[in-house]
């Protein structure tokens, strides 16, 4: 689904172009003992579209500000 809102089926109908990095969210259940079902998937929005970020056509797909962070990867 986030793919599509980057390739067209946004607002504007425009491609995105892909970013990275791409975070994925996976939660453990209360007990700590379990994967949650739901996993967030967030990629960084361009910065010609920070302004004014198209609407995804998806009612599943949100654009929500987040807090600076500092990714590590390998």
């Amino acid at each position: 689904k986030l793919m599509r809102y980057i390739c067209k089926e946004n607002s504007v109908g425009c491609h995105l172009g892909m970013t990275v990095p791409v975070l994925n969210e996976i939660h453990l259940t209360k007990e700590g003992t379990e994967l949650e079902r739901e996993v967030l998937t967030a990629y960084y929005l361009p910065g010609e579209f920070q302004q004014n970020p198209p609407v995804p056509m998806d009612p599943e797909i949100h654009v929500t500000e987040r807090a600076p962070l500092r990714v590590l990867t390998r």
